[in-house]
């Protein structure tokens, strides 16, 4: 695992889907946008409270889940306490501490899974398919 050091102590202000190419992005503080185009989900509470797929469902519930709605629900004000990457996968851990996690699934073998950015800088991580960083 490697750690992003630049991204610790900043919280999650927003998250945003764009249904046309089922990508994600949460924004960390002013400038630094975690785009997501793989599975993603929200743990706390010693379970899974939300995830990308329930994005639109209903679940039996009175309207469709709200996917990013509920997963600032557990973000929100939390600032990250670690952005952990697998090497290998490049599957991501986000924790926000109280035993609050973001995770994302590196899923594809061929298409790149997510991009880091800090908008302030020229800094870039992508999670390539097949796993590692670029």
């Amino acid at each position: 695992m490697d750690t992003v050091v630049w991204v610790q102590g900043l919280a999650c202000e927003e998250i945003r889907h764009d249904p046309e190419t089922d990508r994600w992005e949460f924004r960390f503080g002013s400038n630094v946008s975690f785009a997501v185009a793989t599975p993603w989900r929200v743990l706390a509470g010693g379970r899974i409270q939300v995830g990308g797929a329930d994005d639109g469902q209903w679940f039996g519930l009175p309207r469709p889940v709200d996917a990013a709605a509920r997963a600032m629900e557990f973000l929100r004000g939390r600032p990250v306490r670690e952005f952990s990457i697998d090497l290998l996968s490049a599957d991501v851990s986000v924790d926000f501490g109280d035993d609050v996690l973001l995770q994302v699934f590196n899923s594809s073998s061929g298409y790149e899974g997510w991009e880091l950015s800090d908008e302030s800088s020229t800094r870039l991580l992508i999670g390539m398919g097949g796993g590692g960083l670029a």
